[in-house]
């Protein structure tokens, strides 16, 4: 199963690890340091130029999504990967 994730990109579900809020996951320093090490070794994906809102984390690389962990979440639990049918408030 895929999991669409912003603008036009989609992960395959057996390849995410984790789905964390973006602001709070910057909380705290050391996953600060975390997500910027990650920038400087150029494992991040950025999908938009909107606000992030979710950090995943996948077996092969970490993805920051305008899209909210919520609506990721319902994304999966209902299989769906049309993007039209959960819409961002």
């Amino acid at each position: 199963m895929y999991l669409h994730v912003g603008e036009s990109e989609i992960l395959r579900t057996d390849d995410i690890v984790a789905i964390f809020d973006h602001e709070k996951l910057l909380g705290s320093r050391e996953n600060t340091l975390l997500v910027e090490s990650l920038r400087q070794s150029r494992k991040i994906t950025v999908i938009s130029e909107k606000r992030p809102k979710s950090i995943i984390f996948t077996t092969k690389e970490v993805v920051i999504s305008p899209i909210s962990v919520l609506t990721l979440t319902r994304r999966l639990e209902s299989g769906s990967i049309d993007s039209a049918s959960d819409t961002e408030a």
